[in-house]
């Protein structure tokens, strides 16, 4: 296993991320909600706020500032429950998929490239 190798690809990685989504890498609070969202995305139900903080394990208040920030860029779409005014839905945008999806791509070609030198 070259771990020097693998260490360089999961930087290079880093690197073309932050320039994607600048608010911090795999595993930061921006990332894991649109990581929900997109996992979320093919269900008939969209996620609340409450759902994202439950499956991200961020609290109400910090995940809607991420959320407002993700918004501001364009990434997601937040909505009002019809049947409850106080409920927030949130969704992915279509740019807020083709952002995930590319940076998931990455991340596949940072594993094939770990699971490669093995």
């Amino acid at each position: 296993m070259n771990l020097r190798s693998i260490a360089t690809a999961y930087r290079d990685s880093l690197h073309s991320r932050r320039s994607i989504l600048p608010m911090g890498p795999p595993g930061s609070a921006p990332w894991s909600i649109l990581l929900e969202l997109y996992l979320n995305s093919d269900r008939c139900m969209p996620l609340s706020l409450g759902d994202i903080a439950l499956l991200t394990g961020i609290a109400p208040t910090t995940s809607l500032g991420w959320l407002d920030a993700l918004l501001t860029m364009d990434l997601v779409a937040k909505e009002s429950d019809p049947g409850d005014k106080r409920r927030i839905h949130v969704t992915l945008t279509p740019h807020g998929t083709e952002v995930t999806e590319q940076l998931l791509s990455d991340l596949g070609r940072v594993l094939a490239h770990s699971c490669k030198t093995q």
